[in-house]
Formats: C-alpha cells, structure tokens, sequence
C-alpha cells in the first residue's frame, strides 16, 4: 500500500480540514495534551493487550466502536467502559457513508446508540468517525442537528498499512498540542496496536505531552 512508503497522512488530514470545517480535526492548541483514538474495535484478540498498556500507563482513551462488534464481545465492550475509556460510533459495518443519504447514516447511528444506552448504560452526549473518515458537509451537518460531534484527526500514521516502528516515527513528528491521534485495534492494524500504542506513550510522555479523551479535549 502507498501509506508503507509515502506518509500520505498530513495530506490528506490538510484537504479535510479545508473541505469539512465542521469537524473536530484537534484540540486547543495552547493546551500540552493528545488524545488517542482507536477505531474498528472491540476485538476480542487485539483489544485486551490495547487495554492492558493503557492501564499501565494510566491513559485513557478514546474508542470508536463498529456495532456488530459491540453485539459481538459485549463484556469486553464493559471492560473498555469500566476501565475508564470513552466511546464513540464508527458505523454498523465499516460501510462507507459517500454513497449513503445523511438520515440513512443518522437511522444507523440511532441504532448503535440504543444498543449502548440500553445494553451497557451509556450515556450521552455522542461522537462519531466516518469510515475511512470520509463524510460529505451535508452528513455533517445533519449529525450536528441530532447531537451528534464528528471527529476527524489531525495525526493519521496510516498504522493499518505501516510497521509500528514507522508509525510511532510518525506520530512522534507530527503530534502538537491538541492533537488527535487515529489509530486501529480492529482489522489489520489489532495485532500491533498495543506495541505501537506502548511506545507512542512513551516518547509522547518524555516529550510533556498528557493524554485526554476526545471529551476532554474539545
């Protein structure tokens, strides 16, 4: 993949920002603190470690959940929860939202959201990531009228085609005060997520930097 070799990340977070203003894409500036994001999850194999390293190193963090996933592994979907973590919605399946009409993303979110209110007490207010972060203006404003906060990114390493080495170099070079970070514990990137995840930590930390929930930092 053209991510393994080209960092196409600060490209294409730099036309987002510029085509979809109404995104959360970072925090404030002026404020020492990073917050990590993990999409495509829970997953019963990479999660557990992810969580693990955080624990160790007290982080919390930020996870945005695919629904059949969720319905899939329900009490490690707790163990995220009650270890402090906060959640966000990345769709039922990883569909695309391009093609798709704003309230037909909306009926899906709505869906995923009862799950967790009902299902594992949850509550609000909600965020949520596109998949693959594509979204049209429409489809943002229209989740914004329902309450919802789409996040975006402003570090995106590409850790689902990179080594974790490469990704960390990454992350390491292009956070800055306020930034969120978007990486993955499901799907290609899970089986090196808490390795990539430990280190991040570690530079970031000897660097000042604190580590927040999406939350909390906007």
């Amino acid at each position: 993949m053209l991510e393994r070799w080209i960092d196409t990340g600060p490209l294409v977070v730099r036309l987002g920002q510029i085509l979809l203003p109404g995104c959360l894409w970072h925090g404030d500036r002026s404020r020492a603190v990073v917050a990590l994001t993990f999409d495509d999850g829970p997953d019963p194999e990479h999660t557990p470690t992810l969580l693990d390293v955080l624990a160790r190193h007290q982080v919390r963090a930020t996870f945005f959940w695919i629904g059949w996933r969720v319905r899939r592994s329900p009490e490690l979907a707790r163990r995220v929860i009650s270890n402090g973590h906060a959640i966000g919605l990345h769709g039922e399946r990883h569909q695309s939202w391009l093609a798709r009409g704003a309230d037909d993303v909306l009926a899906e979110l709505e869906g995923m959201r009862a799950v967790l209110e009902q299902e594992l007490g949850l509550p609000g207010p909600w965020i949520a990531r596109p998949p693959f972060g594509w979204v049209r203006p429409s489809q943002v404003r229209r989740l914004s009228k329902a309450g919802y906060r789409v996040v975006e990114c402003d570090v995106l390493p590409g850790d689902w085609a990179t080594p974790a080495n490469v990704v960390v170099e990454r992350v390491a070079r292009q956070a800055r005060n306020g930034s969120i970070v978007a990486l993955h514990d499901g799907n290609t990137a899970g089986p090196q997520v808490a390795e990539t995840a430990d280190h991040i930590i570690t530079h970031l930390g000897k660097r000042g930097f604190g580590f927040v929930t999406v939350g909390e930092l906007a």
